[in-house]
C-alpha cells in the first residue's frame, strides 16, 4: 500500500503517514488486543494468585487498578496481559504464542516508523545539522515555543496538519523535504514511544526492582529482521526516535520532559549492554567492532543533548525576558512551564553525566580536545558545586536552580554550535576532525563515526526502499517465469507469423496505392496541360494556322485551325 501511494499520488508519503498515525492512535486508545476488557477480566481471574502476591503493584493491587482507570486504560490492560504472559511463560494473562506475536507486531511497526522518519530526512546525522532548526519563536502549526507542542495524540494526524507543510514546501528535496515532513515525523515518533511505554515500563512491575529493569532490557535487545539488519536492536530504534523528539519538541512541554526521562533510561540500557560486551571480550577500546554501533549511539545522544540544552537556555531567557502574556494564557502556566524546563535540564545533564562516566573513552576519542575539556570542566564544576541533584524538588530549591543555571552557562553548552560542511557530510564543530590544539592535530575518529552513522542511515533507507519495491519485484519475477514456459513460446511464434503476414500485406497495399497514385497524377497532369493550353491560346501572338481537314464536333467546317505542331523550315535549314 505504501509503495502504491508513493507511486500513484503526489502526496503519497503524507497519506501513508496519516494512515500510520491513525493506526497508532487506535492502538493507544483501544489497546492492542481485540475485546481487551473481556480478555483482561479472564486473565485477571486466572492469574489472581500471582497478581496479588506483588504487594499491591500487580493487577489485583490497588495501585495497578487505579492506574488502569486513567489515561490509555485499554492499552495498559493489553500491556499488562502481555507482560504477565512473558514473565509467567504463558501461565498467566495471554498464552505465550499470542504474547510473542503481539510484541513482534509492535517491533515491526517501530522499525517501519524509524524507516519512514529516516527516509523523510530525519536521520541521526540530519539532526546534527543545526542549520535545519526552525528559527521561529512560535511554531506555525501547534503554537509551541521554540518547538512543536503535542498535547493530544489520540486523534492522530489530520489531513490539514500533514498537507499544510507539503503545500508550503512543494520541493521534496533536501531541507524542504525535512520542513515538509517535520510535524508528521515528530508525531509518529511520539506515538510509537507512547505505545511502547506501556509494554517496556508496565504498571504491574515495580521500577525499583531489578526484575523490572531486566524485563525492559530483554524486550529492547531483540531485533526486527523483516526490515533488514541496518537498524540494529530495538533499543537503537527507540534511541533514534527519542532523538527526533529531543530535537523538535517544545523544551518546556510535558512531552519533552517525558522524552528526556525515557532517553535517560535508554542510555542506561545502552551502557549496560556495553558493559556486558566489555566484560565478555576483555577490552575497553572505543568504537571497537563489536561495540561500535552502541558507541555511535552514545555519541549521538551526547551531541543531541548539547543542542537540547542550548535550546533550553534560549527558552529560559525568552521566558524571563518577556511578559507572561506573550506565550502563556496565565501566570500559573508560565510557572509550570519553567518548572518543567528546569526538570528537563536536570534530566539532560544526568544523561550527559552518565555518558561521560559510563563511556568516557568514546567522548575522549570522538570529541575535539577543546570540546572535551569544556565538557569535563562543566561537569566537574556542577558535581563539585552541588553534587548530583535529585529529581524531586530540583526546580523548587534555589540552590538546585542556581546549580542548573551555572551548568547552562558553561562553555560547552554556550559554544560549539557551528558545523563544518565536508561535501554532503555535515560535521558538528565539536567533533574531532583533525583540528589543531596546542600545536598538535587531533584525530579524525569523530569524523569517521559521523561517516559511519551516515552509512547506517543510507542502509536503512535502502532496505526500506527495497521493502517498498518488493511487491513490484515479485510481480516482475512471476511474469518472467511465466514468459519462459512452452505455451508462451508457442504463442510468441504464432504472433511472429501473424506479424510477418500482416507486414507483407501492408507492403503490397502500399505498392498498389503508390501505383494508383502515379496513374491518377499522370491523368491529372495531362488534363491540366490541356486546360492551360486552351486558356493561353487566345493570347498567343505567334500563332500558326493550318487548313482543317475535317469538321469539328458540331459538324462545322472551319477553314483555319491552330497548328500546334508547326515546324519552322528556316530553323530546320
Amino acid at each position: 500500500m505504501a509503495a502504491s501511494l508513493q507511486r500513484g499520488n503526489t502526496y503519497g508519503s503524507e497519506i501513508f503517514s496519516i494512515l500510520l498515525s491513525h493506526l497508532f492512535a487506535d492502538l493507544i486508545e483501544k489497546g492492542t488486543l481485540a475485546s481487551v476488557e473481556r480478555t483482561y477480566d479472564d486473565g485477571a481471574v486466572a492469574g489472581g494468585g500471582e497478581s496479588s502476591a506483588g504487594g499491591g503493584s500487580g493487577v489485583g493491587g490497588g495501585g495497578g487498578a487505579v492506574a488502569s482507570q486513567g489515561k490509555n486504560r485499554a492499552l495498559k490492560q493489553s500491556a499488562r496481559l502481555v507482560t504477565q504472559a512473558i514473565l509467567s511463560n504463558g501461565l498467566s494473562g495471554l498464552d505465550m504464542a499470542s504474547a510473542v506475536k503481539q510484541w513482534r507486531c509492535l517491533r515491526h511497526l517501530t522499525a517501519l516508523t524509524v524507516a519512514v522518519v529516516t527516509e523523510s530526512g530525519f536521520g541521526i546525522v540530519q539532526l546534527f545539522d543545526y542549520r535545519n532548526q526552525d528559527a521561529s519563536a512560535v511554531d506555525g502549526i501547534t503554537g509551541g515555543m521554540y518547538g512543536i507542542r503535542l498535547d493530544n495524540l489520540v486523534s492522530g494526524v489530520n489531513a490539514f496538519e500533514a498537507l499544510a507543510s507539503a503545500k508550503l514546501h512543494p520541493n521534496n528535496t533536501g531541507r524542504h523535504k525535512r520542513d515538509r515532513h517535520r510535524y508528521v515525523c515528530v508525531v509518529l515518533a511520539s506515538q510509537v514511544l507512547t505505545l511502547l511505554d506501556a509494554f517496556i515500563f508496565p504498571d504491574n512491575l515495580d521500577a525499583a526492582k531489578a526484575a523490572s529493569q531486566l524485563h525492559g532490557l530483554a524486550l529492547v535487545r531483540s531485533t526486527e529482521p523483516r526490515l533488514g539488519q541496518s537498524q540494529g536492536t530495538l533499543l537503537a530504534s527507540l534511541v533514534r526516535l527519542s532523538l527526533v523528539l529531543l530535537a523538535y519538541l517544545e523544551p518546556s512541554s510535558v512531552k519533552f520532559l517525558q522524552a528526556c526521562s525515557r532517553l535517560r533510561c535508554f542510555l542506561h540500557w545502552v551502557l549496560e549492554i556495553l558493559r556486558e560486551s566489555v566484560a565478555l571480550g576483555g577490552y575497553n577500546q572505543a568504537f571497537h567492532e563489536l561495540t561500535a554501533p552502541l558507541d555511535r549511539m552514545v555519541l549521538a545522544i551526547v551531541l543531541q543533548c548539547h543542542r537540547a540544552l542550548s535550546r533550553c537556555s534560549v527558552v529560559l531567557m525568552e521566558m524571563e525576558s518577556n511578559p507572561w502574556q506573550k506565550y502563556f494564557a496565565d501566570i500559573e502556566s508560565r510557572h509550570k512551564g519553567q518548572r518543567r524546563l528546569f526538570r528537563a535540564i536536570l534530566e539532560l545533564r544526568e544523561i550527559v553525566l552518565a555518558a561521560y562516566r559510563g563511556r568516557n573513552e568514546v567522548l575522549r576519542a570522538a570529541l575535539s580536545p577543546q570540546a572535551y575539556e569544556a565538557l569535563s570542566h562543566g561537569l566537574e564544576e556542577v558535581t563539585i558545586g552541588g553534587g548530583t541533584p535529585s529529581k524531586a524538588g530540583a526546580s523548587d530549591s534555589p540552590s538546585r536552580e542556581a546549580l542548573l543555571r551555572s551548568f547552562l552557562e558553561n562553555g560547552w553548552i554556550s559554544g560549539f554550535h557551528d558545523v563544518e560542511v565536508n561535501g554532503s557530510l555535515v560535521i558538528p564543530e565539536q567533533i574531532s576532525s583533525g583540528q589543531l590544539h596546542e600545536g598538535r592535530p587531533a584525530t579524525t575518529r569523530g569524523q569517521d563515526a559521523i561517516q559511519e552513522i551516515v552509512t547506517e542511515n543510507y542502509a536503512i533507507v535502502r532496505e526500506y526502499s527495497a521493502l517498498l519495491n518488493a511487491p513490484f519485484t515479485l510481480y516482475c519475477e512471476n511474469q518472467r517465469r511465466w514468459a519462459e514456459t512452452d505455451a508462451v513460446r508457442d504463442r510468441e511464434y504464432e504472433g511472429d507469423v501473424s506479424v510477418k503476414n500482416l507486414s507483407t500485406k501492408h507492403k503490397a497495399n502500399l505498392a498498389e496505392c503508390a501505383k494508383l497514385a502515379s496513374i491518377r497524377f499522370s491523368l491529372a497532369s495531362r488534363r491540366f496541360h490541356h486546360v492551360v493550353r486552351l486558356a493561353n491560346d487566345p493570347y498567343d501572338s505567334n500563332r500558326h494556322w493550318m487548313f482543317a481537314s475535317r469538321t469539328d464536333l458540331m459538324y462545322r467546317r472551319i477553314t483555319f485551325h491552330p497548328n500546334y505542331d508547326f515546324n519552322d523550315h528556316r530553323e530546320a535549314s
